[in-house]
């Protein structure tokens, strides 16, 4: 019988082909960039430290340097930063 658990790793993989479809970008790829920023912060939160660095770096390969003056992105950004530090 097939585990009806999905690990982070594959979520993530679902994420970054979600996001990708034929180079075009609209708003649901927004949303599910967002999506892996509030998974970050959450992972953090609970203090899985590893995996939300993992994915605060995943955040900035999606968003590149792009409306680098969004909250968002400032926040992940001292972040990782932080956890670079560690």
């Amino acid at each position: 019988m097939a585990s009806q658990f999905v690990s982070d790793a594959q979520r993530l993989n679902r994420l970054k082909w979600i996001s990708k479809p034929q180079g075009r970008f609209d708003i649901s790829h927004a949303i599910v960039i967002e999506a892996i920023y509030q998974w970050a912060v959450s992972l953090d939160e609970i203090g899985q430290v590893f995996e939300s660095h993992k994915l605060y770096e995943e955040f900035f390969e999606f968003w590149g340097v792009a409306d680098t003056r969004m909250p968002q992105v400032t926040q992940a950004r001292n972040r990782r930063v932080e956890l670079d530090s560690q």
